[in-house]
């Protein structure tokens, strides 16, 4: 099965390679029409206490095009598709199920605002708002992107430029996911809003909203961060706060992670994170290393050491990514 999959990849870069007008990372164009068929690959290699495992982080397939009056973006995923060994050569896969991971249109208004239906990325903060590997500066995310609050949203989103500098989004959902088994929360209801500055060379921004799940349980959240740009580093810190009808205290999750940009192509990340989640009953201090290697634009080889508190969550993972 591995070697069916590594073979199908390889044949459809070859053929999209084939192509003279493409170029890897943007997508291929069908025909004379405005829709472009493009995608993602993330592979991981996990070492956890001896423990290896080695996974496909994210296969996605986008179809997307800008047209007259109106944009369309879709996107199917598999995720954490491990490799089981069957046999002493053969392996199978195991969580091989794609599914609807964003499918919305955004729709142009006047005044420096749009207004976008369907299933999207929820806009709060800056981790969640690039949701490929290729693109982080690190294979490993933050904890607050596990459950502090629903990474997508079905519904009706509305974004306005106020200023230069000024935006604000504001998202409804009153009722269930397009393909709701695949979030990191399952709810029927989610709102929320984010209004974010932009400066020369950073941004800042705070954010907060409200959801409820299918078993009825809501919570509200809120967070505030920043993303400054200097000649060599990129600093991004990000608090979050949950609160939860029957949690006994307050969730919340602090980071801090700094990429130093040493040499053209190669970059160093540092990153340090406590977090208190009463919900899932854990508690956490982080640090992580990592090098990111970028051979090209639309490519990124990245390993990288965290260190837990908790000693038996400690790993080293390894990744390859690619957008074509």
């Amino acid at each position: 099965m591995l070697k069916k999959i590594l073979i199908s990849v390889a044949m459809l870069f070859s053929f999209l390679d084939a192509k003279d007008d493409y170029q890897m990372g943007l997508g291929y164009q069908l025909g004379d029409t405005p829709l472009y068929l493009g995608g993602y690959l993330a592979a991981r290699y996990d070492i956890n206490h001896g423990e290896q495992e080695f996974d496909l982080d994210d296969v996605a397939v986008l179809l997307y095009g800008s047209f007259e009056k109106f944009d369309f973006l879709s996107e199917i995923e598999a995720s954490d598709v491990t490799f089981e060994k069957e046999g002493k050569r053969d392996y199978d896969l195991a969580n091989s199920t794609f599914h609807i991971e964003r499918l919305y249109v955004t729709i142009p208004l006047k005044d420096d605002a749009s207004v976008h239906f369907g299933k999207f990325n929820t806009d709060i903060g800056f981790w969640n708002q690039t949701p490929i590997n290729v693109l982080h500066d690190t294979t490993t995310p933050p904890h607050i992107m596990t459950d502090l609050f629903p990474k997508l949203t079905t519904g009706i989103g509305y974004i306005k430029s106020i200023n230069d500098n000024f935006s604000l989004s504001l998202a409804l959902q009153h009722n269930h996911d397009i393909d709701d088994e695949f979030n990191n929360l399952f709810v029927k209801q989610h709102y929320n809003f984010s209004i974010k500055n932009t400066q020369d060379s950073y941004t800042w921004g705070v954010g907060g909203g409200y959801f409820k799940e299918k078993n009825d349980q809501s919570s509200t959240y809120a967070t505030v961060g920043i993303q400054k740009e200097f000649e060599k580093w990129t600093l991004l810190s990000e608090v979050y706060s949950r609160v939860t009808d029957d949690a006994p205290s307050v969730p919340y999750d602090i980071y801090l992670q700094g990429t130093w940009h040493f040499k053209d192509k190669h970059d160093i990340a540092f990153r340090t994170e406590t977090y208190n989640d009463e919900i899932e009953d854990s508690s956490d201090t982080v640090g992580l290393i990592g090098y990111t290697y970028r051979p090209y634009p639309f490519m990124a080889i990245k390993g990288e050491f965290e260190a837990h508190s908790i000693e038996r969550l400690s790993h080293a993972v390894f990744s390859f990514s690619v957008i074509f």
